[in-house]
């Protein structure tokens, strides 16, 4: 399937959407195209310029309460619909795969997903830190494990020591606060799009989510998105919420709401990882020192644990 579009939420009371063009064909969004939603087919009925995007109408959308159920969903196409591009113009799944190489031939990864933003797109890399740092691309990484008993380990060839431990946390949009109450249970929001953090750049963020509505009772929705910002953001839109560590209130907007969960969840760990084989520099030394100085559990080497 290839998108054309992306649902920001209803438009009116008569059924009609907020819509951000993903394509370079304006005749997608024309009155009788037929676009697929939610895994349905649904038949325009009118469209015109909004500002930002579009407002479209569809045939048996007819209210702003069943609109409102298709915000943060996309508008998609079958792949046998592509029509050529110009030179120099690709579509998003012809660069799914590609090496990412820095200028001097560095690689950094491969393309696993292009996210769809009204500034530009935003190309994801797979390779996170545990592979930077067993291909030498690093001397450290830092990032969250996912809560005991879920997940892979970092296995035999890599040092971990917590430095950090919080609370997980509910992040709603405004409209959500009444709803919720002042302390969240999940399984209130089934219903909704989680926005979790990519594995890659975040470590154990999504597998927290993961395992905190599995707690509640129900498997999410989940879209995954590249940087912790750019989920609050994304909350903040109303497309969605998410459950993230408690330091989230410190990017946090007046249109996002932090609230704690009902339901007791594993804390978030944030750990520093390094090659076990390799002997540290001075300056990884001491950066262990200063990350070390923590009241978490030491688990790294003998060499550089903390002072008992």
């Amino acid at each position: 399937m290839i998108r054309v579009g992306q649902v920001g939420g209803a438009y009116g009371v008569e059924g009609a959407v907020k819509v951000l063009p993903l394509t370079d064909f304006d005749d997608r969004f024309a009155a009788g195209s037929r676009l697929m939603l939610d895994g349905a087919e649904h038949q325009i009925e009118w469209s015109r310029p909004g500002h930002p995007g579009l407002v479209v109408k569809f045939h048996g959308i007819d209210n702003r309460t069943v609109a409102d159920l298709f915000r943060g969903r996309y508008l998609e196409v079958e792949d046998e619909a592509a029509r050529p591009l110009s030179e120099g113009r690709f579509y998003h799944h012809q660069v799914v795969g590609l090496t990412v190489l820095t200028s001097s031939g560095q690689p950094l990864g491969t393309i696993a997903e292009v996210l769809e933003r009204p500034a530009n797109d935003v190309w994801v890399s797979r390779d996170g830190v545990v592979e930077h740092l067993r291909a030498r691309r690093a001397d450290l990484g830092v990032l969250h494990l996912p809560p005991p008993g879920v997940g892979a380990t970092h296995g035999q060839d890599l040092d971990v020591a917590v430095v950090h431990r919080e609370p997980l946390v509910a992040v709603l949009p405004t409209r959500l606060a009444e709803r919720v109450g002042d302390r969240v249970d999940l399984a209130n929001l089934a219903d909704q799009t989680f926005l979790a953090p990519a594995v890659a750049v975040w470590g154990g963020l999504r597998p927290h989510l993961l395992n905190a509505c599995r707690l509640s009772g129900f498997e999410p929705s989940v879209r995954e998105v590249e940087l912790v910002h750019t989920v609050v953001a994304l909350v903040g839109a109303g497309l969605g919420v998410s459950v993230l560590p408690a330091s989230v209130r410190q990017v946090a907007g007046p249109d996002v709401v932090i609230r704690p969960l009902a339901r007791h969840v594993p804390v978030a760990e944030t750990a520093v990882l390094r090659r076990r084989a390799d002997r540290p520099s001075p300056q990884v030394q001491h950066f262990l020192r200063l990350a070390l100085a923590t009241p978490e559990p030491d688990v790294l080497t003998p060499a550089h644990s903390r002072p008992r």
